[in-house]
């Protein structure tokens, strides 16, 4: 998010960076676990058409990106990585693209402004859990 930090009080040792970058409010662990029967975005003369499928998952300004697994419509990435959430009212994002080594990458499908709350749910008498996965829509 972007933040406007100012030191209203010099002389205390408060330090201008920390007030610049709080300290997320929790941090969230997403794991993008597979893809199945993803549309082939590449034509192949002599094999089956198919897509070298990659995922990129944005919160806020963190953005990860997943390995590419070739030449499969069912792909397995088992991709973990954590984000820092500021916010429980902050958006993620999922978008699949096929990569492309002579052109830009196609995008497969994507899940945009994914609420936290799709992918978790909390409460002050139990610890929090996943609540399911989140359906990319198809970019056709």
């Amino acid at each position: 998010p972007n933040r406007y930090a100012k030191d209203m009080d010099l002389a205390d040792q408060v330090d201008l960076a920390d007030l610049r970058n709080p300290d997320p409010a929790f941090i969230l662990r997403v794991t993008v676990k597979r893809g199945e029967g993803l549309r082939a975005c590449d034509s192949n003369l002599l094999t089956a058409d198919s897509s070298d499928p990659f995922v990129v998952v944005a919160l806020g300004s963190t953005r990860h990106t997943s390995h590419v697994v070739d030449q499969n419509l069912d792909p397995v990435w088992n991709f973990t990585m954590d984000y820092p959430v500021h916010n429980a009212a902050q958006l993620v994002s999922f978008k699949v693209f096929d990569k492309d080594h002579y052109t830009s990458d196609d995008i497969i499908g994507t899940a945009l402004d994914v609420p936290l709350t799709t992918l978790w749910t909390c409460n002050k008498l139990s610890p929090c859990k996943e609540t399911g996965g989140v359906d990319v829509e198809d970019e056709d």
